[in-house]
C-alpha cells in the first residue's frame, strides 16, 4: 500500500458535553455516505453523493440549506467510476476485519446501497484492505470543503 495523505480539511472538534455522533445512515435517494472522524485535534466531516452526481456537505436534512454554496458534482463518468470502485473494492461482499484504531489515526465510515446491494462498513488509517483504500482516496477528493479557513 502506497502512502498518500486521505486527511480531511479541519472541521471543530465536538464540545465538552457533547453527544457521539449519531449512527449514520443512508439519505433518503443517495448513493453513498461517508463520515471520516479523528485524528489529533479529532475532527469530523460528512459527504453524501446522489445517483445524479450532486455531493454535498453531510447526511443532515440541515445541511440542505447549506449546501448551495458548497455542492459539488460529479460527471456521469465520475459515477460510474465509483460504483466500478465499490465492486472491485469488495465494498458490497464483506466486512473489513475489526482492528484497534490507531489514537491520532482518522475511521472512515461508508454506507452505500445500489439496488438491491448495501453495506455499511468502518475502516482505519493504516489497516484498510488495498481496495477499500482505493475507494476512500477516491471519495476524499470529492469531500466538500470545510467552512473553516
Amino acid at each position: 500500500m502506497s502512502e498518500t495523505s486521505t486527511q480531511p480539511p479541519s472541521v471543530p472538534a465536538p464540545e465538552a458535553g457533547a453527544s457521539a455522533p449519531k449512527a449514520l445512515e443512508l439519505p433518503r435517494g443517495a448513493l453513498l455516505v461517508m463520515r471520516v472522524s479523528g485524528g489529533l485535534r479529532f475532527t469530523t466531516q460528512e459527504m453524501v453523493v446522489y445517483p445524479d452526481g450532486r455531493v454535498t456537505p453531510g447526511a443532515d436534512d440541515t445541511v440542505k440549506t447549506v449546501f448551495n454554496r458548497t455542492q459539488r458534482s460529479m460527471a456521469d463518468a465520475h459515477i460510474v467510476r465509483l460504483r466500478k470502485l465499490l465492486d472491485q473494492s469488495g465494498f458490497f461482499k464483506s466486512q473489513p476485519p475489526k482492528v484497534e484504531p490507531s489514537p491520532d489515526g482518522y475511521a472512515y465510515e461508508i454506507v452505500s446501497r445500489i439496488g438491491p446491494k448495501h453495506n455499511h462498513i468502518e475502516v482505519f488509517t493504516g489497516t484498510m484492505p488495498d481496495g477499500v483504500q482505493t475507494l476512500v482516496d477516491y471519495l476524499m477528493k470529492w469531500m466538500p470543503p470545510s467552512d473553516e479557513s
